[in-house]
């Protein structure tokens, strides 16, 4: 991944936290602040490969969040929070298993050792990753998981081998902004922002009632 794309990563939280600031001071007081370099490279250690360089830039901005529950710390699209090191660590050992019990979903090992995964909701229903493989030209890549559906590695969407991480931040960045549903690279909408009481963003079904826009 190139030092454009980190860049334009920094830009796009820079925006993200600008409007958090403004609209959503309930989920701006959530993010935590970033990681340094030691502890990125032990979170490296512990889970046997390199970062890519989107998410380790990523990880030096925010180092996760803190969990409020009731869905107040929904901040990223599908209804996720964000990961820190330490539950990446964690998630990616969880994810790392042949096979696992917990409501009858089998993992792949092989499409599991892809993951990086770095948000997912409460009940690791569904979450993101970045692809782990340095050989592969989609290295730092982003995609979702939903539990109980394929685990390739990019399940049923082709097209988002070409979605950086940083492509996505800056998707984010303009969904707050703009008051618009969330554009998947396959043209679909998943999504949009919208504000909870005491100043947290969610994400609703861009069909739900008006009354939950966030400023546009």
């Amino acid at each position: 991944m190139t030092s454009d794309g980190t860049e334009r990563l920094a830009a796009a939280w820079a925006r993200i936290d600008t409007w958090l600031g403004q609209y959503a001071p309930g989920t701006a007081a959530l993010l935590r602040p970033g990681a340094d370099e030691e502890r990125i490279r032990a979170a490296e250690e512990a889970t046997g490969r390199v970062f890519p360089p989107e998410l380790v830039a990523w990880y030096r901005i925010h180092d996760g969040m803190e969990h409020r529950g009731e869905g107040l710390d929904h901040l990223l699209p599908n209804a996720t929070s964000m990961l820190s090191l330490e539950e990446l660590v964690r998630e990616n050992a969880f994810w790392h298993r042949s096979a696992y019990s917990g409501g009858g979903v089998e993992a792949d090992e092989e499409a599991d050792l892809v993951r990086l995964p770095f948000a997912q909701n409460e009940d690791r229903y569904r979450g993101w990753y970045v692809d782990s493989r340095q050989e592969q030209e989609t290295f730092g890549h982003l995609n979702s998981w939903l539990s109980g559906c394929s685990t390739d590695p990019y399940p049923g969407y082709p097209t988002w081998e070409s979605w950086p991480l940083h492509v996505w931040a800056e998707e984010i960045a303009a969904c707050l902004e703009q008051g618009r549903p969330l554009a998947l690279p396959d043209g679909s909408a998943d999504g949009r922002p919208a504000l909870a009481p005491g100043g947290f963003l969610v994400w609703v079904d861009e069909d739900a009632p008006t009354a939950l826009d966030g400023p546009r």
